[in-house]
């Protein structure tokens, strides 16, 4: 389904986004078929095709058509070149990152060992990988921003983030605007499981889908259901996470302080414990695990 543009005042930076996520999805466009799809007038589309390329986040190209009359016809694509931003990925033992492109091509990968548990360590590691990340950039001027992608639950008091699948005493997020403080960079951050079903939905198998469910398995088991191409997160960030629903009467003990959760059987955690190796070992993030107080 692709949502259509509006003639309502004021409407323009709607459609502008209207406009991008179209050509993003189809990879390239000519004029013609953006009206067709969006419901705007050939000018307002001519306007809004003529701003994103002023800007750099299109380009457009002539097709190559053989033996046709007239001037081949003009489609219109994602500059590459239009901006970059770097993803983060906060897991037990270590942290990962890649800087990317506008079309989510990575340009360069880095990650670090780390001692999640420490924050400050964690902190000056995330700092020094933004710093050469964005030395690899062509333009720091468009990176729009960091993404962070961490275990959860968020903003939940009554529990902590204690488990061999937690950052554990991360239940304080400050520590995210200090990063935002020292690199100058917008700085957004996600349950992992929100941030991989929509890095699914942007540029990966679910980019023509609206409706999908996304299971993340790692160390632990999470999950996002995606609904009209947005994550649905309930009232705290946490809603469809499925790692800690219990399945089996009296079953294994689980760290959340109940038994038999799905994640206690299902998850590269669970495996390792299976095959009897450290549990430290495997380095794959988590997306729900707590322990009740």
């Amino acid at each position: 389904m692709v949502s259509r543009g509006t003639t309502q005042q004021s409407s323009a930076p709607y459609n502008r986004r209207i406009v991008l996520d179209l050509i993003r999805r189809q990879g390239s466009l000519s004029r013609k078929e953006i009206v067709d799809a969006v419901s705007l007038s050939p000018q307002t589309v001519a306007n809004i095709t003529s701003d994103l390329e002023s800007i750099g986040l299109i380009a457009s190209r002539r097709l190559k058509v053989e033996k046709s009359r007239g001037q081949p016809p003009i489609v219109f694509e994602l500059n590459p070149n239009g901006g970059s931003s770097i993803g983060i990925s906060l897991e037990p033992g270590r942290v990962s990152a890649a800087l990317t492109n506008l079309v989510g091509e990575v340009i360069k990968k880095q990650e670090a060992e780390v001692d999640a548990r420490d924050k400050r360590e964690t902190l000056s590691v995330m700092v020094d990988i933004i710093r050469d990340l964005m030395a690899r950039s062509s333009s720091t001027e468009r990176l729009w921003g960091v993404g962070v992608a961490l275990p959860g639950p968020f903003s939940v008091t009554d529990m902590s983030f204690v488990g061999p699948t937690a950052l554990e005493g991360w239940s304080d997020l400050s520590v995210l605007d200090e990063l935002h403080r020292i690199t100058g960079l917008h700085v957004f951050y996600s349950v992992d499981s929100v941030a991989g079903a929509l890095g699914e939905s942007l540029f990966g198998v679910a980019k023509n889908l609206n409706n999908f469910f996304y299971m993340h398995f790692g160390v632990g088991l999470g999950g996002t259901l995606v609904t009209n191409r947005s994550a649905y997160k309930g009232a705290n960030g946490n809603a469809t996470e499925i790692g800690h629903v219990p399945i089996v009467p009296d079953g294994k003990l689980c760290y959340c302080g109940n038994r038999g959760c799905l994640e206690r059987y299902l998850s590269l955690h669970s495996l390792s414990e299976a095959l009897g190796r450290d549990r430290k070992s495997t380095r794959l993030n988590s997306s729900h695990p707590y322990r009740s107080r």
